[in-house]
């Protein structure tokens, strides 16, 4: 397929190598939840699929959701919405990421919420602080609104979930890491303040608006959207500011719940204006390459890239490009093409590049350069992708 290359994934290359890079180190956790079933069907493709059904559970808690609180058959309809949702098809469009995890989680949290049952709620949000290291502040603000209903439960979650976040943001991830630290702590893309961007900035709350037919706003689950969008908006990396990628998946289940929320206190909609939404966006989501001869066709690329794969011994000792470890790890020992790869030990024995890679930024390039330099042979080089061992000796 043309998207042969796409379809793949730093996170699952983190977690299914023998051995994982300090990048990667924030990912492996979370990911090992799936290790069972990967060691049935060691392939990459295994994760997409296991992707695939966590967003399939949370679209289908939702409608469920909608169901016991909406007459008639308007579950249908939001169902249908939220699954062709633009932040659903994001993630699935994307590759296997372990925000994934926290979709059907946030739909379950948001249900026992609706069904007040804090408890359960709480339950379900303190999960999330074994997803990724930001929800521990949805976490703390999910905490905030059951306080409302259940002072105790809503409080022990709030304080919780911030403890939780400094612990395994100052302890645990540094303790997992090759270099001791956490890689994200004060790591700056470009010059970007928080003033910069907003022409981008907007289009996820306008989204988020038009999916839910302005409801979103009519709900207190709303809250639960800012510390998301409050961290992207303030990074100072342009990629957390627009709407696509993964990282608008986690704010789907919380904008469909509110607006069931909303319409269960009489507050009238059509549900064809969400579902209209989404289907309107369709064509600029990913679901949208289907209908692309394209998609359905491998090009010179994902040839060049399977052909240098192949010349990978099994068992080897490689470091690959973000897009090409995960084909390998179900036979090789595989490490992120990363500065110092070449310094770890045991010393990897293979190369294999994609020198158009842009993550991690710029450590393609250089670890090339430092290889070229201590007289790695290049075996293949084709299609911008390049295949090197390491010198005898």
């Amino acid at each position: 397929m043309a998207r042969w290359l796409a379809r793949s994934s730093r996170s699952s290359a983190s977690a299914w190598s023998r051995t994982t890079s300090a990048a990667d180190s924030r990912t492996t956790e979370d990911q090992s939840v799936l290790a069972p079933l990967y060691r049935l069907v060691p392939h990459v493709g295994t994760l997409l699929v296991a992707q695939a059904a966590l967003v399939a559970l949370a679209v289908y808690v939702l409608a469920r959701t909608a169901q016991r609180h909406l007459p008639g058959r308007s579950h249908v309809a939001l169902g249908v919405a939220c699954g062709l949702g633009w932040g659903t098809q994001q993630l699935i469009g994307f590759d296997f990421h372990e925000v994934a995890f926290a979709v059907p989680l946030l739909a379950l949290a948001c249900r026992a919420y609706l069904d007040r049952r804090t408890r359960a709620a709480a339950c379900w949000a303190a999960a999330l602080l074994l997803v990724k290291e930001d929800l521990g502040a949805t976490a703390a603000v999910f905490g905030l609104l059951l306080a409302r209903r259940d002072r105790r439960t809503g409080l022990v979650l709030a304080a919780g979930s911030l403890l939780g976040t400094i612990l395994i943001v100052y302890g645990v991830i540094p303790a997992f890491a090759a270099d001791g630290r956490y890689l994200y702590a004060g790591q700056v893309t470009g010059g970007h303040g928080i003033l910069d961007g907003w022409t981008v900035k907007a289009l996820t709350p306008l989204l988020l608006l038009a999916v839910t037919g302005g409801l979103v706003l009519r709900s207190p689950l709303a809250l639960l959207l800012l510390p998301t969008l409050a961290w992207r908006f303030t990074s100072a990396n342009p990629a957390h500011w627009e709407p696509g990628l993964h990282y608008s998946a986690v704010l789907v289940p919380i904008a469909f719940a509110a607006l069931v929320d909303a319409l269960r206190r009489g507050v009238r909609l059509p549900l064809s204006v969400p579902l209209a939404a989404a289907l309107l966006l369709l064509p600029a989501q990913p679901l949208a390459a289907l209908a692309t001869p394209g998609f359905w066709q491998t090009g010179p690329r994902e040839a060049a890239a399977r052909e240098a794969l192949a010349l990978v011994p099994d068992g080897a000792r490689v470091a690959a490009s973000n897009s090409l470890a995960p084909h390998l790890t179900d036979r090789a020992t595989v490490h992120l093409v990363a500065d110092g790869v070449l310094e770890r030990r045991p010393a990897v024995e293979w190369i294999v590049a994609d020198v158009r890679e842009a993550w991690p930024a710029g450590s393609v390039g250089r670890v090339l350069g430092r290889a070229g330099d201590r007289g790695w042979r290049v075996v293949r080089e084709s299609e911008g992708i390049v295949v090197l061992t390491r010198p005898e000796g």
